[in-house]
């Protein structure tokens, strides 16, 4: 179960790591960059991409999280700071939306550096400890196991919401989401009383993802079946069947979104059933890939990532894609990537082959992913 709501990655079945788990690439002038060699063992199953890498809104910077480090980087691949981490307490992370700053939540506490790493004034607070942060437009969210604060920006920290263990939040400037049993409380921060308003969700299961338009005026959230779309006050509208929704993103201006998951739930990965809407026109996205998202802080064009073919790259003006990255389907797998700026950032698990290891052969990589221009353009 994800803490709060976060773009996820599938991490595939029968991996075999080289060493201690997946590596974090990025590609520059000058060479190749290995960031995130070795990080912490993954198992099986559906993580937080948010946790390891992001993009600055706008593509300003990226902050990739390393067995020992947290780096970050500007959008031409320049070390903006590095501050060490314990492997017994690594830091949740998030860039504001403006995306000049990045605030850092530990067991040490709360605070908020600038892309040099110099800390905002008066943004320390001790003991303040989160496993999901956000902001919001008159200061930051900060989520813990039982309850959902506000660290405004006079410094006070407000009680927002107490939370069941299974709640899933999301938030934009001036919104607050969150999903609880059979139910959505809505919380504007800027509401000096911070009260709720409650609604009954169309579906009874209960909310495993969502995500909301930087721009607040849109909503997608998916149960274990069912994926929705809200559009401004309206009901909430069923647009899929799915199981496993990893991926629920909107770009930057909330004009195009896209969406990740399965046909059903008798071979969890890699994913085989996802969307594209690009301002209002939609398309099917190719099947057998792993992660997707809007590069550049979510300014961009599309991004997919895939096994058999790397980080692919989507031109929407002219309806192809570029390879970028990765590495081949006899390396190991393709778990994520990104492009921000002159940066290609990629995720990826080297593995051991099959004969190695004494296993059966690995079956052939799945058939390329056809071009945008030839894929179904749906209703």
């Amino acid at each position: 179960m994800i803490a709060s709501a976060d773009e996820l990655v599938a991490y595939p079945p029968r991996i075999h790591p080289r060493k201690g788990g997946p590596s974090i690439y990025v590609d520059r002038a000058g060479g190749v960059y290995l960031l995130g060699a070795d990080l912490p063992l993954l198992k099986y199953g559906l993580y937080s991409l948010d946790r390891w890498y992001q993009a600055a809104p706008s593509g300003k910077a990226i902050a990739v999280l390393t067995a020992y480090s947290l780096v970050v980087l500007s959008s031409e691949g320049e070390e903006l700071w590095e501050m060490p981490v314990s492997s017994h307490d690594r830091p949740t992370f998030r860039f504001s939306t403006d995306g000049w700053s990045l605030a850092l939540s530990s067991k040490k506490g709360f605070e908020v550096r600038d892309l040099r790493g110099r800390l905002r004034r008066g943004s320390v607070v001790p003991h303040l400890h989160g496993t999901w942060i956000s902001d919001v437009k008159n200061g930051w969210l900060i989520r813990d196991e039982t309850a959902l604060r506000l660290l405004t920006d006079t410094g006070e920290i407000r009680k927002v919401s107490n939370l069941e263990k299974a709640a899933t939040v999301v938030s934009c400037a001036t919104n607050i989401l969150v999903f609880g049993k059979n139910t959505l409380s809505e919380i504007s921060p800027l509401d000096p009383a911070l009260k709720a308003r409650v609604s009954a969700l169309p579906d009874e299961g209960r909310v495993a993802n969502a995500a909301i338009a930087p721009t607040c005026d849109r909503v997608l959230f998916a149960t274990q079946h069912t994926l929705y779309l809200r559009e401004g006050d309206s009901r909430p509208t069923a647009i899929a069947n799915l199981h496993d929704a990893t991926t629920l993103s909107f770009s930057l201006d909330g004009k195009s979104y896209l969406w990740l998951g399965k046909k059903d739930a008798s071979e969890p990965y890699p994913l085989d059933r996802g969307e594209l809407n690009w301002e209002g026109k939609r398309f099917r996205l190719p099947e057998y890939i792993y992660a997707a998202r809007f590069a550049n802080g979510g300014s961009g064009f599309p991004v997919t990532t895939s096994t058999p073919e790397g980080v692919l790259r989507w031109n929407m003006n002219d309806s192809k894609y570029d390879t970028v990255g990765g590495i081949s389907a006899h390396d190991g797998y393709n778990l994520s990537g990104d492009w921000v700026g002159s940066l290609l950032i990629a995720m990826s698990e080297e593995i051991f082959s099959n004969k190695e290891k004494g296993l059966p052969p690995r079956p052939e990589p799945p058939p390329r992913p056809t071009p945008i221009s030839e894929l179904q353009i749906l209703p």
